[in-house]
């Protein structure tokens, strides 16, 4: 990650989180502490969101 830390912007029940970086970028982390950078908040948590209902793994 290239990018500071900025703002935790949520996290769930489930352990997972969303962190806003610089430029519209969010750093997204599921519950075993897999994470990646994605851009645009929305599609920060439509990913957390399907991830937690998929029960999956980030890839």
């Amino acid at each position: 990650m290239t990018s500071h830390l900025f703002q935790r912007i949520a996290e769930t029940p489930a352990g997972s989180t969303i962190d806003a970086l610089e430029n519209g970028h969010y750093w997204i982390c599921d519950r075993n502490h897999v994470c990646k950078e994605v851009i645009g908040l929305w599609e920060a948590e439509e990913f957390i969101r399907e991830q937690e209902r998929n029960q999956g793994v980030m890839s």
